[in-house]
């Protein structure tokens, strides 16, 4: 029997996760969870039922309910409810679509979702919480921190190393040897030659450091 698994998450992203979930056919998903619109609390979502917000936690470990997995794309929240989650003794699921193409023995951290198209080369490290979005090439001997989010269509040159939550956007390439630091965000179509520091926003061709991020963004 597949254990049972909770999405926290009920949008386009979550949708994107569900399909993942099926296709991976590790999981029985028996809900989803919506901290932000109460509103749609009971609702039918995606072949399953929007079964309330952060309150139901304690209700699914008393379910047996053991497995989550987050269906939103924000870093920041990513890695704060992941800490809340693990602390209450929840496992994180990860989710690779089958249509991705990782090289053996690429490690995975819980929690974790990879989509379809993604090519992942050899000697690459991928941290927990980490989202790899379609289209994605992430070229040998790179690190991914946890809570990293690639946008669709980045491309990271071997040896380049993003920081915890940094977030690239559509596009984004990132040249060998570089470190994208931990909350930065690099904005769409950014050709990254230089180190990025962390907390800082950098756009452009190439990369221009504009601004530190504010605290709103992560």
């Amino acid at each position: 029997m597949k254990p049972d698994l909770v999405i926290w998450g009920a949008g386009m992203q979550a949708r994107v996760v569900a399909d993942i979930v099926r296709q991976q056919g590790d999981y029985t998903i028996v809900g989803f969870l919506d901290s932000v619109n109460p509103e749609r609390h009971g609702s039918p979502f995606e072949g399953s039922t929007i079964l309330g917000g952060q309150e139901q936690l304690d209700g699914l470990q008393q379910a047996g309910i053991e497995h989550i997995i987050f269906g939103f794309g924000h870093c920041g929240r990513r890695l704060l409810l992941a800490d809340l989650v693990t602390g209450m003794g929840f496992q994180l699921a990860t989710a690779i679509h089958p249509a991705a193409i990782l090289a053996p023995g690429v490690p995975v951290g819980c929690g974790s979702v990879i989509k379809a198209g993604a090519i992942i080369d050899p000697a690459v490290r991928i941290g927990a919480n980490v989202l790899v979005s379609a289209g994605v090439t992430v070229a040998h001997g790179v690190v991914l921190e946890d809570g990293a989010r690639l946008s669709a269509g980045v491309n990271l040159a071997g040896r380049v190393r993003v920081g915890r939550g940094a977030w690239l956007g559509v596009g984004v390439s990132v040249n060998a040897g570089v470190q994208v630091g931990e909350g930065a965000l690099v904005g769409l179509g950014t050709a990254v030659l230089k180190d990025v520091p962390p907390r800082t926003v950098a756009y452009g061709v190439p990369a221009r450091i504009v601004r530190q991020v504010r605290d709103d963004e992560v």
